[in-house]
């Protein structure tokens, strides 16, 4: 397995991870309850298209290192636009749902571009040290200290949280549930940021062993 397919593996096995434990923090609301099959595929879906954008800012920090050309704006403006396409094909995929989606890309692109630039910004870095034959526990633990990196995994993860919550203000959902509407968005947006912080302290606790 290459560099890259390594990343894109790490960061598919901590957003599912991440996924998984919002879901189960879910549980406890009654609001819910009744929603939660639904909202669970619905999650799948979004999980997925922020894994596919993932590996996008991957690929390209590799290419960029390979190079040795650092990436600024232009590339962080590319990957934004592939994101609008991967968008276009997850809005399609939530059709099966009773809702409407309408992405407000003014107030979600602006969040979505910080966490464009603080992956591609760190994975080039991590590509740039990072030299055969050392591991990916290895290469961490030189690049970062605990708290540094600890610090760099709850940044990126608070930062998918605020954009999916700004998501699911962009749902329309059928007028029985409107009511209820804001406090889903705000007990999501909980759930996530409390299972940021679970994921982040354990994933540095496998990496540095303490």
């Amino acid at each position: 397995m290459d560099k890259v397919d390594i990343l894109c593996t790490m960061n598919r096995f901590m957003m599912e991870e991440f996924s998984v434990r919002t879901t189960e923090r879910l549980q406890a609301y009654k609001l819910f309850k009744v929603m939660l099959p639904t909202f669970k595929s619905f999650l799948s879906i979004n999980l997925e298209k922020e894994v596919e954008k993932d590996s996008l800012v991957i690929n390209y920090a590799a290419n960029a290192a390979a190079t040795g050309e650092q990436p600024g704006q232009s590339g962080v403006r590319q990957l934004l636009i592939r994101a609008r396409e991967i968008d276009q094909v997850f809005v399609q995929k939530t059709s099966i749902f009773p809702i409407t989606i309408k992405i407000c890309y003014h107030d979600i692109e602006r969040i979505r571009q910080q966490r464009v630039e603080l992956q591609l910004k760190e994975v080039y870095q991590l590509f740039r040290h990072w030299k055969h034959p050392k591991s990916f526990r290895t290469m961490v633990a030189e690049c970062y200290t605990r708290n540094q990196f600890m610090d760099l995994l709850s940044e990126v993860l608070h930062l998918y949280s605020l954009e999916t919550q700004m998501l699911s203000d962009s749902i329309k959902i059928p007028r029985i549930l409107n009511l209820a509407k804001d406090s889903l968005s705000q007990v999501l947006y909980s759930a996530m940021e409390r299972s940021s912080v679970e994921i982040s302290t354990e994933l540095c606790r496998k990496i540095y062993k303490n």
